[in-house]
């Protein structure tokens, strides 16, 4: 215990097999106080939600102008102004050195789009759900609701559809965009509709354990908010620089006032 205890100390081969042993043991716990279909139910409901979680990410991130986020762009951005080449725009511009400016959508605007969107698809995905039957039999109390949400579904997809997407260079893009993830989390959606009640209750029991730990003390050490202070460590350098336009502008003058 007392290696464990000292500060920047990493874990041994020796050490690891303690965590894999209590990690063993809780899932060995959680087998036999549960029952193995609801066990697999409830994996089921957090992988579908995991998934389309990311897919409504992916469908933000794309339409997001791009930043400087990354740590290859921030040391780009510290070689620019090393190199006496400072961009003035910020890390909402165009492309990664704010140089384009170009039309692109508000994020709250895109992001409430895209809330509206999930919520009208979770609706819609409810009604599929329970009332299928009576939805083939066409009684209007259920065809009417789904023909509203759908037609609402497309003028938010219609509203997708018209932004322009990011230019910023990734390495792998989704294809078919914005359609195939939507389309994922259509059918993510659906089929967790499809599990039981008593599923739904583990699911929400187990989500207010993990909010508990989050916000009680995940969120106050949490890595993401140390990554985000991380560029303010450049503002120094960049303060010190002047644009590159100052030197033009100042040619520009002096011309001006040597002419006739």
């Amino acid at each position: 215990m007392s290696e464990i205890e000292k500060p920047n100390k990493t874990w041994s081969i020796s050490q690891r097999p303690r965590a894999q042993s209590g990690a063993a043991c809780s899932a060995a716990l959680m087998a036999f106080l549960f029952d193995l279909a609801a066990l697999v139910d409830l994996m089921s409901i957090g992988t579908l939600l995991a998934y389309s979680l990311v897919a409504i990410c992916v469908l933000i991130l794309r339409y997001q102008p791009g930043t400087l986020s990354s740590s290859s762009q921030t040391e780009k951005l510290v070689e620019l102004v090393e190199g006496e080449k400072v961009a003035v725009g910020g890390g909402d511009s165009g492309d990664e050195y704010g140089t384009e400016t170009e039309a692109r959508p508000r994020r709250e605007t895109f992001t409430t789009v895209c809330k509206m969107q999930t919520l009208f698809i979770t609706v819609l995905c409810v009604i599929l759900a329970n009332c299928l039957t009576q939805l083939l039999a066409g009684h209007v109390v259920v065809v009417l609701p789904c023909v509203i949400l759908t037609l609402l579904c497309i003028v938010c997809l219609v509203i997708i559809c018209r932004q322009p997407e990011s230019k910023e260079a990734l390495t792998f893009k989704v294809p078919l965009l914005p359609w195939l993830p939507l389309f994922s989390v259509f059918v993510n959606i659906y089929l967790m509709m499809q599990l039981d009640r008593g599923t739904w209750c583990r699911f929400a029991v187990w989500m207010l354990i993990g909010f508990i730990i989050y916000f009680s003390y995940g969120i106050r050490n949490s890595s993401e908010g140390a990554k985000r202070s991380s560029p303010r460590k450049y503002e120094p350098a960049l303060q010190s620089k002047s644009p590159i336009y100052t030197a033009a502008a100042n040619d520009s003058d002096t011309e001006a006032g040597g002419s006739p």
